[in-house]
């Protein structure tokens, strides 16, 4: 359930009005992918940056992530 609200909040930000403030924008889009990631590597919010380049066919979203490891899934 929680993985759907944080995939619906995503959605919903992708389909705002981005020109009005990008910084904000991105800030945020960071912080949520930060928060589904965290769930399965280990890292810190700096490991993770994003770049955006605005091509003929859109806007190219890149993450680049380093983790220090992943995390173990299912508690043992």
């Amino acid at each position: 359930m929680r993985k759907k609200i944080e995939l619906d909040r995503l959605e919903k930000m992708l389909h705002l009005e981005k020109a009005q403030a990008p910084v904000q924008f991105f800030d945020a889009l960071k912080a949520d992918l930060y928060a589904v990631l965290r769930n399965y590597f280990e890292l810190a919010p700096d490991d993770l940056s994003l770049e955006c380049k605005n091509e003929k066919e859109g806007c190219v979203v890149q993450m680049f992530c380093k983790a220090a490891g992943v995390k173990r899934l299912g508690g043992g």
